[in-house]
């Protein structure tokens, strides 16, 4: 279940108990409907609070064995002939949700699906985008997909990306 169904999930119970306990105050289950009320309460923040920020502190992080790579890159892309191209990216990473954004000179890409996984030679960022020109989509040929595969260290990543334009490319970012 993905973090948003979840989410929803919790707020569903939440307000249904919520609003059982507005329509029935008289009843003998109020103290029941209390208490049930209250650890929805308790779980729906305390889920929220992980998710968002206690997952990124000791002993947590340690916990998980995945480190923090939200923020803002910048780097370059080497192409196969030498060509260097520099773009930066912004990584919006939760507990178990990671969304990537790329912006070159002319392109701007966003991440359609992406998993970190840990590998025996460290953690990984596997994912699959969406690139469009920034300033006019002319034709559906400006679209191109693509797919990355990053190794993560606190403050570089380095990997490759791929594309249906038949582009490969190494790539180098730094913490900005």
């Amino acid at each position: 279940m993905g973090r948003r169904n979840r989410l929803m999930a919790m707020l569903t119970v939440f307000l249904a108990l919520l609003l059982f306990l507005v329509i029935n105050p008289g009843d003998d289950t109020l103290l029941a409907t209390q208490i049930a009320t209250f650890s929805a309460t308790i779980i729906f923040i305390g889920h929220f609070l992980y998710n968002h920020i206690f997952w990124r502190m000791p002993p947590f992080n340690s916990i998980h064995n995945i480190i923090d790579i939200s923020g803002n890159w910048k780097g370059k892309a080497i192409d196969e002939v030498g060509a260097e191209t520099s773009f930066e990216m912004k990584v919006t990473q939760h507990f178990d949700d990671v969304k990537v954004k790329i912006t070159g000179d002319e392109y701007i890409s966003e991440s359609l699906i992406c998993r970190l996984k840990r590998e025996s030679n460290g953690l990984f960022l596997y994912f699959m985008y969406r690139s469009r020109p920034i300033d006019k989509v002319t034709s559906k040929r400006d679209i191109s997909f693509g797919s990355m595969i990053i190794r993560c260290d606190p403050d570089v990543l380095t990997g490759e990306f791929f594309t249906t334009k038949n582009d490969k490319n190494k790539i180098e970012l730094y913490r900005d």
